[in-house]
């Protein structure tokens, strides 16, 4: 049965989230909720967390992931485990943070042998000590996770953006003991902050294995020290030839510049990783 003209009309103007037709103009908000810190958490000390960066959640071929880049763990002797990695949830009056079930830190095996890739994927189960998980992930198909140059004939990206939580907007609020003469207690606030990207062509401080993107032209934006970009996700929204808007994941950052220049762990090695998880190194 044909849908209403007007009916049409508006789920063209909408993009759909979850099983949800969100207004285009909400899409992008809808999406930072799933865009979150990335957490560390800290054994045994008073300063539970260390936010080293931002992840994304995303539920794709049934698999909960959280993705992040594997550089936001640390090096040397300071490099800490997958297994500190928790997201976090508030349920009611408290917080309760869940660690993954299994980690992966990717590697491309296209030359023979294999290469570190600098994206880290966890998998959560879908349900944890009676919580369902799955509503924190955003769903989305395989064939969603492609860049602008992979779209079909007669279609067109509208919006490239990345939802990230730079660390100059991390608030670390400390509570005092005086009989102890210690910190008791740390409350930590992220903030999010959204950016609108454009394709750039490649230059010699891009990374040969990464895809360069840089803020709009005459865009007067200083994002200052660029810390805590690594591990947002780019997210593109498009229309296709019958201009129904959808939304595609074009990548990971994986570093920045404070000139608002970022390279991208692109949608052809996302796809390669996350098609490794059936034949899984675990970590």
């Amino acid at each position: 049965k044909m849908l209403p003209s007007l009916l049409t009309s508006q789920l063209k103007l909408t993009v759909m989230m979850n099983g949800i037709y969100v207004p285009f103009r909400q899409a992008l908000e809808n999406f930072g909720r799933f865009c979150r810190p990335l957490s560390l958490y800290n054994d045994g000390t008073v300063f539970e967390l260390s936010i080293p960066g931002s992840a994304f959640l995303a539920r794709i071929q049934g698999h909960n992931l959280l993705m992040a880049t594997r550089h936001q763990l640390g090096k040397g002797a300071d490099k800490r485990s997958p297994s500190e990695v928790v997201i976090v949830l508030d349920e009611l009056d408290q917080r309760v943070a869940l660690t993954g079930n299994e980690s992966f830190l990717a590697s491309d095996r296209s030359g023979g042998i294999p290469r570190e890739q600098d994206l880290l994927l966890l998998r959560f189960e879908d349900v944890r000590n009676g919580r369902d998980l799955r509503p924190n992930f955003l769903q989305l198909q395989y064939d969603q996770i492609l860049d602008a140059t992979e779209l079909p004939p007669g279609s067109k990206a509208l919006i490239h953006a990345i939802v990230g939580f730079p660390s100059r907007f991390t608030e670390y609020d400390a509570l005092w003991d005086e009989e102890a003469m210690a910190t008791s207690q740390l409350s930590i606030t992220s903030r999010w902050s959204k950016l609108f990207l454009v394709p750039a062509a490649r230059t010699a401080w891009d990374d040969d294995e990464l895809t360069p993107y840089v803020l709009p032209p005459n865009t007067q934006l200083d994002i200052g020290d660029p810390d805590g970009f690594s591990g947002s996700p780019l997210v593109m929204l498009y229309q296709d030839a019958s201009h129904q808007t959808h939304l595609g994941l074009a990548g990971v950052v994986v570093k920045a510049s404070q000139v608002g220049r970022f390279n991208v762990y692109g949608p052809p090695r996302l796809r390669a990783a996350i098609e490794g998880l059936r034949n899984p190194n675990q970590t």
